[in-house]
């Protein structure tokens, strides 16, 4: 049976791909020792193109969780590509800063670590100098970031990866992205869906994978985000009904947001019944409703103090997702199926963080 290497946090394979895409972004450099390398941070910023040529090389990037005998803590690499033909052991950058793709070296060096997948290798077996890896995929590592705190993270990688351990025992290990229904997955993006109709004619595509797309950049969202930000802040019109108190209001444009059957039809009637009736809501209520728990971004835009118009990006998410065509297969989606799993991960993480400090205590006591 071929060796599949997955990721321990989504469990998802980390995809084979010798694509090589070039962003603007990127100040890439290059030479015969160090293939194509740059920054960590501007690679996982980068914006993948959607199509058949560079689809997977999002998911082929990948950093690993590294232990070896002589070491007292893991280490986190920087990350590399995944590539068709590549030979055992593995081989990650030394330098979590930095990113290369598009070449693995036939020989150490010294910007390198070898390693085995944990899960497939003996620690007895190991040679001077190797690693036992646990590989995660970059978009994982910042997704993780993002939800439990980039510095957090890297100094307890320990407890990371006894969280990650535990939580293998207590999972099936694969998520069942391709048995689940519309609603079960879009309920993760937006709950109102829970109420919406059956699924689309063409459950095939439904069933669709989306784990090759982006789940940190999504092109679609960034659009809609610079559309609502050229809009600026919404004006409203003084209509006979724009008096009314504002509590009214979001009663009346919650009563249609939580009907059953919700839907793009139901998007177009609040639109066209704030427009008619010159109704403005506050911006927290549109913030709120947005999901920033996922949609992130939001969240950015609140910090930066961005003038955007919240009820144009709040109903335009809302539109996107109701796209089932393009949600089947978006990064939102995949972005979906992985925080549900750092969900799950945090809360053993942030217990087992909590039980070392009152450890430690008791022994400074």
């Amino acid at each position: 049976m071929p060796f599949t290497m997955s990721c321990v946090i989504c469990k998802s394979e980390i995809e084979k791909d010798d694509s090589v895409y070039f962003s603007g972004n990127c100040r890439w450099n290059s030479g015969p020792l160090v293939g194509l390398t740059a920054k960590s941070e501007e690679v996982e910023q980068m914006s993948f193109p959607q199509n058949k040529q560079h689809q997977s090389m999002c998911m082929s990037l990948y950093r690993a969780i590294l232990e070896r005998t002589d070491w007292d803590s893991p280490r986190i690499s920087g990350i590399v590509q995944r590539l068709p033909m590549q030979g055992l052991p593995y081989s990650v950058l030394s330098d979590p800063r930095s990113a290369r793709i598009g070449f693995h070296p036939s020989k150490l060096t010294s910007l390198d670590f070898r390693f085995w997948v944990a899960d497939e290798y003996p620690r007895s077996s190991l040679k001077p100098g190797e690693c036992v890896g646990y590989p995660i995929h970059m978009t994982c590592w910042v997704l993780l970031g993002r939800f439990l705190g980039k510095e957090v993270l890297e100094a307890n990688l320990s407890c990371l990866l006894k969280t990650v351990k535990q939580a293998q025992t207590t999972q099936n290990g694969r998520h069942p992205l391709h048995s689940q229904t519309k609603k079960q997955t879009q309920f993760d993006v937006a709950p109102w869906l829970k109420c919406c109709s059956g699924p689309p004619s063409d459950r095939c595509e439904w069933k669709m994978s989306c784990k090759q797309m982006s789940p940190v950049v999504i092109p679609e969202l960034r659009d809609l985000i610079a559309r609502a930000s050229r809009h600026g802040t919404a004006r409203a019109f003084p209509k006979c009904m724009a008096n009314i108190p504002v509590e009214i209001r979001i009663m009346i444009v919650e009563m249609i947001y939580k009907q059953p059957g919700y839907c793009q039809a139901r998007i177009r009637e609040t639109k066209n019944m704030l427009r008619a009736f010159g109704w403005r809501l506050p911006d927290s209520y549109w913030q709120e409703r947005c999901i920033p728990r996922l949609v992130f971004e939001i969240q950015d835009l609140i910090q930066a103090g961005r003038v955007v118009d919240w009820k144009y990006l709040c109903l335009g998410l809302e539109e996107l997702v109701f796209k089932y065509r393009w949600y089947a297969g978006s990064g939102l989606r995949n972005r979906a199926r992985i925080c549900k799993k750092i969900e799950g991960i945090r809360t053993g993480f942030q217990k087992m963080l909590d039980d070392n400090r009152r450890e430690k205590y008791i022994l400074n006591v």
